[in-house]
This record gives structure tokens, C-alpha cells and sequence, in this order.
């Protein structure tokens, strides 16, 4: 349970998070401005994040400090590509697509 939401609030300001996972509870936060069409890749890359064990291990409140970059853009990309697997049938859109 979050004790005070409005400290949640702050930090997805402050790091310019368009959407943010909360593993108490498996919730996922967007904001409000994100477009509908936008909205399911990214449900999509938070639930990657949340069903990739060493994902979760940095991504609970790292910062440039904590996490090198290149660190971070391996898990952003892998996020990345599996939100695309789950919405594009996995290996079948890119089989389809060759074809």
C-alpha cells in the first residue's frame, strides 16, 4: 500500500516518467497526457519490466548515479522489444511480415 501517493507523484515528475510500476500491489502508473494509441506499448514495456527478474533489481529507485547508462538502455531496450513481442504475437508478426 502506498503511504503517501504524493511522493510517488514527485518522483515520476521528477524523472520525467511517462508511467512507472508498482510492484506492491503489480500496478502500473501512467500519466494522464499519454496518449490512448501510446498507452498500450507502454502497459506492455512496465509488464516486461515487471516479469524480468534482474529488471527488477535496479529499476527501484536508480538513478544516472546508480545505474550507468549503458546499463540502463540494455534494460530499456529489452523492455522495449518484449512489450513489442507481446503486442506483435511474438516471433509470428515477424514471420508473417517476411512473407
Amino acid at each position: 500500500m502506498i503511504r503517501e501517493p504524493g511522493r510517488i507523484l514527485d518522483v515520476i515528475r521528477k524523472a520525467k516518467l511517462n508511467a512507472l510500476w508498482l510492484p506492491d500491489g503489480r500496478r502500473i502508473l501512467m500519466d494522464e497526457d499519454v496518449p490512448t494509441p501510446k498507452q498500450r506499448h507502454i502497459s506492455a514495456h512496465e509488464i516486461v519490466h515487471s516479469i524480468t527478474p534482474w529488471h527488477q533489481t535496479f529499476l527501484l529507485g536508480d538513478n544516472e548515479l546508480t545505474l550507468g547508462p549503458q546499463c540502463q538502455a540494455i534494460i530499456e531496450a529489452e523492455a522495449n522489444y518484449g512489450a513489442g513481442q507481446l503486442l506483435f504475437l511474438q516471433g509470428r508478426f515477424a514471420g508473417d511480415a517476411r512473407v
